[in-house]
């Protein structure tokens, strides 16, 4: 049984997940995170896609093996930067500190 098993039938499609996300003064940071080699499947890709077009939101991917092991992280269709755990959270502190 899946989590969201309640919602089954309510609405035609699919519901999707968000692994992370913080809310600072109004503006928001969601981090999906991937397996290496792992897509965002379609239904997910177009939610984050909206989502990242409303300008409080970023929208950001990160690869690896959360929370111990990260490869790369990004802004969501752009392209992926080569970094470890460290470097993502210096990555969220940015953004923390301009919210």
């Amino acid at each position: 049984a899946e989590r969201f098993d309640y919602a089954a039938g309510v609405a035609s499609g699919g519901c999707s997940d968000i692994d992370m996300v913080w809310e600072r003064h109004g503006r928001f940071l969601i981090i999906e995170n991937k397996r290496k080699g792992e897509a965002i499947n379609k239904g997910q890709l177009i939610t984050l896609r909206a989502l990242r077009a409303l300008p409080q939101i970023t929208v950001m991917v990160a690869v690896g093996e959360p929370p111990d092991s990260i490869s790369s992280f990004g802004v969501l269709a752009q392209p992926q930067i080569p970094g470890d755990v460290k470097a993502l959270r210096s990555q969220i502190q940015l953004w923390w500190d301009a919210a």
